[in-house]
């Protein structure tokens, strides 16, 4: 299982060298990286959320950007979901690549490894990163 904190997003985007290299040659602005880092670990935060939006909203949304119903298929135990909908901001690239699936009901996907069952008290979720 993987922990994302917006903090560790923005760390590990700046020292990664192939991305410095990308950043200095198309000569963006710290100003302009720290937007998108923004905008994009909200994005992140947002679509691994467990938000209700109604369900119309939702796969309208996720025609732009990447929603909590979108993803969650990405997140299924079923392993044609586990192959696809790989974006994780704007959803043209599943679009293109043909890895879209919208789940007809997504409150019914089973989340996780299959054969792995745990709960999550809050307590754990604290002490699991470590």
């Amino acid at each position: 299982m993987e922990f994302y904190s917006p903090l560790q997003r923005i760390i590990t985007s700046l020292v990664l060298p192939p991305k410095l290299f990308l950043i200095w040659l198309f000569g963006i602005t710290p100003t302009h990286l720290l937007i998108y880092e923004v905008i994009f670990a909200a994005e992140l935060i947002f679509h691994h959320s467990n938000w209700a939006l109604p369900l119309l909203l939702d796969r309208a949304l996720s025609y732009v950007i990447v929603t909590p119903n979108y993803h969650r298929a990405h997140h299924a135990r079923l392993l044609s979901g586990m192959h696809s909908n790989y974006a994780s901001l704007l959803t043209i690239w599943d679009i293109l690549f043909c890895s879209v699936q919208y789940p007809a009901v997504p409150e019914a996907i089973k989340l996780g490894i299959p054969g792995v069952n745990q709960e999550f008290t809050l307590l754990r979720l604290l002490v699991l990163p470590f």
